[in-house]
């Protein structure tokens, strides 16, 4: 309530991709940096989320979650099974590259028959953790972002991919 009311301005947005859209030479981005073969093979009907922004004054939960209910309204018109894309981790000092992650790899990697595989040149592999480590770091160690995927079922292919141009590493 403290920020100024926005009536009909853009808060925030999201980029998605339909999978309809590959057969028009459309490709999906994760595809620079992660192997989707697993996807692409699903059989299952997709749809890329990416390249979310949220006015930085109005970076807060209820418009998140404003731009999560619309996306799942347009999944669900479209009957889609599986919505992926990828997530930035960035470093910092109570947030390391390699904690976020190991825990990611530890506690949330998709299964086998669905796990995106981050490509060899810019591929970041995830410090193995044990499980106490995992559970004593637990998920304050990931962007909020990331926690609030995983929240909502989430789950993170193999390795990380460094995008050297947004200075991160980014997750599918």
């Amino acid at each position: 309530h403290a920020r100024p009311r926005a009536l009909g301005r853009v808060l925030g947005n999201y980029r998605l991709l339909p999978g309809e859209r590959l057969a028009r030479g459309e490709d999906f981005y994760s595809r620079g940096e992660f192997d989707l073969a697993p996807l692409l093979g699903s059989g299952l009907r997709l749809l890329e989320l990416g390249r979310s922004c949220v006015m930085r004054q109005y970076r807060a939960l209820p418009v998140l979650q404003m731009l999560w209910r619309g996306i799942a309204e347009y999944g669900a018109e479209r009957r889609i099974e599986l919505m992926f894309g990828c997530a930035s981790l960035r470093e910092s000092p109570e947030r390391s590259i390699a904690a976020q992650l190991g825990l990611l790899h530890h506690a949330h990697l998709a299964p086998p028959q669905l796990r995106p595989v981050a490509l060899a040149q810019h591929r970041v592999e995830p410090a193995r953790l044990s499980a106490d480590d995992a559970d004593r770091r637990g998920l304050r160690v990931l962007e909020p972002l990331v926690r609030g995927y995983l929240r909502a079922g989430a789950w993170i292919g193999d390795g990380g991919w460094r995008d050297e141009a947004f200075d991160c590493v980014d997750v599918c």
